[in-house]
């Protein structure tokens, strides 16, 4: 009996999915430092520093005064031209998902850390997999073609 395995995709925050860049100062989170957003921004969207919606009304009309996003992510409004190759993030902002997100896979390297921050990685298993280096930049546009399209 085969058994069917169900992968946990997260969906990104409000503010991600509505192009929102919080605009409050860094806080230390102790190993590491949370965005915030500025009074302005927690004034207009109703919501507190963190981004945590706190007056339900005001967060939907800002939020209905921002033009929906696409239910699908994509990036394909954007010319490729645009775009650094197989990214998902073209210039201007027009689409933040990077590739990884848009596919739902989980970077699985070792935290990378910034000083400020801590990054993820590709494992040299993903890397391998999906032609790209420890980043997340595609290296082998190909590899890395093939493999999304076997994501699918």
């Amino acid at each position: 009996l085969a058994q069917a395995w169900l992968i946990m995709r997260a969906v990104p925050p409000w503010w991600i999915q509505r192009g929102v860049k919080p605009a409050g100062p860094g806080k230390d989170m102790g190993s590491w430092t949370a965005i915030t957003f500025s009074p302005e921004q927690q004034e207009h969207f109703g919501i507190n520093e963190s981004g945590e919606i706190q007056d339900q009304a005001k967060f939907d009309a800002a939020i209905a005064a921002i033009a929906a996003p696409q239910a699908t992510p994509s990036c394909a409004a954007v010319p490729a031209a645009s775009m650094p190759p197989a990214s998902g993030q073209a210039v201007g902002g027009a689409c933040l998902k990077p590739w990884w997100i848009l596919h739902g896979v989980a970077p699985a390297g070792p935290a990378v850390d910034k000083g400020t921050w801590t990054a993820s990685s590709f494992s040299a298993e993903q890397q391998d997999q999906f032609g790209v280096d420890s980043e997340g930049t595609v290296q082998d546009k190909a590899k890395f073609e093939a493999a999304i399209s076997a994501l699918k």
